[in-house]
């Protein structure tokens, strides 16, 4: 489902949709695609913008970039776990946007144990957030709470681009309420939802000024 750098992979229908995140340097970016990769003296290597996490990923992770330097957290733009984030919970999501404020672009997939709360921690603490990626995997447990505040309070995160939403299949009824109330407080917002059952074709849809603006499948 995911490409080498965090994306969507997708057919031509996505285009502009696809989670295309900010270029770094190299420098300038860890990717850690085994828990062998993995090295704390790493976060003390300056100028690091970018992290992502793949097969690697546990939550003492965020730990470490909690307990790094000051400098480090107000530093970091774009954090991503891909497709492994099931151990997070909302403390650990919390815990991250309190210590990196200035991240612009999250994607946090596989994360079925997450609740309202982290969308809340995120949204409050990630001022100039500009990219959203929650994957619930397994249903999720989000209600839509935070999306229903985001439509009411269009001062919050106002340069906020792109949300994708995908497997969050629990309380699907008010989810779906949620999403077309923020697409149309927020017309230029666009809002990708669907479910990624890698043995189907996946359904996605794009919410757009309060209304399912195109569906496509994606292989």
């Amino acid at each position: 489902m995911f490409d080498d750098f965090g994306g969507v992979r997708t057919g031509p229908m996505l285009g502009e949709y696809r989670a295309s995140g900010p270029k770094y340097m190299p420098h300038e970016t860890l990717v850690l695609k085994s828990r062998d990769e993995w090295n704390r003296n790493l976060l003390r290597r300056p100028g690091i913008r970018s992290i992502t996490f793949s097969d690697s990923f546990i939550c003492l992770h965020i730990a470490a970039i909690a307990a790094t330097s000051y400098q480090f957290g107000r530093g970091l733009e774009t954090f991503e776990v891909l497709g492994v984030g099931w151990q997070l919970r909302d403390f650990d999501v919390d815990l991250l946007v309190t210590a990196c404020p200035n991240l612009k672009h999250i994607t946090l997939d596989g994360c079925h144990n997450l609740t309202d709360a982290s969308m809340f921690s995120i949204i409050n603490r990630c001022h100039d957030l500009r990219f959203l990626s929650l994957g619930g995997r397994g249903g999720g447990r989000l209600r839509g709470a935070a999306f229903e505040h985001l439509a009411a309070h269009r001062n919050i995160v106002p340069r906020l681009a792109k949300i994708h939403f995908l497997d969050h299949t629990f309380h699907r009824d008010r989810m779906e309420r949620a999403i077309k109330a923020l697409s149309k407080a927020r017309p230029f917002l666009p809002i990708v939802t669907g479910d990624s059952d890698e043995k189907e074709p996946m359904p996605f849809s794009v919410w757009r000024a309060g209304k399912m603006t195109m569906q496509f499948d994606l292989y």
